[in-house]
């Protein structure tokens, strides 16, 4: 798979809504462009949630894509339906922009990044015999998840199990995890949500067996606000109506932790996800070991805008997916 199919295999979206908590960071969506400017430097685009953007581009640092072949800026044209990432600021300015999506292509393209993932995950602990991760194709009702039977290890492409949003399964020889229901639930409330990942790493639970917030005390950390919420239950997560109680908890927040069981983190791609979930185990590692010895100092809101600015660009979240695919080969853990 080439770098750029590799990418947007992922990074399809039905929208993308900055969280409240989030004080910066990119944001992606699918929606018409309005206007194409003359100079070929800017464009307006409305959103599938009716938001109207204009954005700029970057010259040679911004991708511009019609299907799989690459154009120039001024050859978008008013009234095309596109799949857009940018990062907002006082000028707004895209960093990728596809064209004329080929879905069935862009399905199986996320289906193959989802399993990569999962495995992944394997390899750096953060799930084992359980723990799931899923994608939603943009603009659709149904979401992919792998089976819950099936190790993390061996999780391939042509495993992957088609779900409706109220959770019924609708293709796939296995059956789908108990807990499937967390990520209908994500995917009903959030929109902007196009990967959901439940997981059960060890520090990210600890702090709430002994009612402490998990905070951000890294730069890393600093993506999830100025804490993280924690759903009160401990039990496992199965119905519906549980999962929708989670749902609302998470709010627009990027993750939530689920008292003595685990966490749920939703974002708008698999490569962002992932980079997510890593760093919410660090920091926590880190407030662990911080608690040990002290107070945990809580960042400032100016040191927790800072670091998100520095620490979740574009740029950052590939080169840590990049790093963890090169790992994975290194290693063997995938079927090719």
């Amino acid at each position: 798979m080439t770098r750029f199919s590799a990418c947007l295999g992922s990074f399809i979206v039905a929208s993308f809504v900055i969280s409240t908590s989030v004080l910066a960071e990119t944001r992606t969506a699918s929606g018409t462009i309005a206007r194409v400017e003359e100079t070929g430097t800017a464009v307006t685009f409305v959103t599938e949630l009716g938001e109207t953007v204009v954005a700029e581009s970057r010259g040679k640092a911004t991708d511009v894509y019609r299907r799989e072949r690459k154009i120039e800026f001024k050859d978008l044209k008013p009234g095309e339906k596109i799949w857009v990432m940018w990062r907002p600021g006082k000028r707004n300015v895209i960093a990728l922009l596809k064209t004329d999506l080929d879905i069935a292509r862009e399905t199986e393209a996320l289906k193959e990044k989802l399993a990569r993932a999962i495995r992944i995950l394997n390899m750096e602990g953060l799930v084992a015999f359980s723990g799931h991760i899923s994608g939603r194709v943009p603009g659709s009702q149904t979401f992919f998840i792998h089976p819950v039977s099936m190790p993390r290890s061996e999780v391939k492409p042509s495993d992957m199990c088609e779900v409706t949003l109220d959770g019924k399964q609708i293709s796939g020889t296995e059956r789908v995890p108990d807990e499937t229901d967390i990520h209908a639930a994500v995917y009903r409330a959030r929109k902007d949500v196009s990967c959901v990942l439940h997981v059960h790493p060890h520090y990210i639970i600890v702090p709430s067996l002994v009612g402490k917030d998990l905070i951000p005390v890294s730069g890393h950390g600093a993506i999830f606000g100025a804490k993280v919420p924690v759903f009160p239950h401990a039990e496992k997560i199965a119905t519906p109506q549980l999962a929708d109680q989670m749902a609302k908890v998470l709010g627009n927040d990027r993750a939530v932790v689920l008292k003595g069981h685990g966490a749920v983190i939703a974002e708008g791609t698999v490569e962002s996800v992932i980079t997510a979930a890593l760093y919410l185990e660090e920091n926590a590692q880190l407030l662990v070991d911080a608690m040990s010895v002290g107070t945990p100092i809580p960042m400032t809101p100016e040191e927790l805008k800072a670091a998100v600015d520095e620490t979740y660009q574009p740029t950052s979240i590939f080169k840590t997916w990049d790093y963890y695919i090169q790992k994975g080969k290194t290693n063997g853990i995938f079927w090719d």
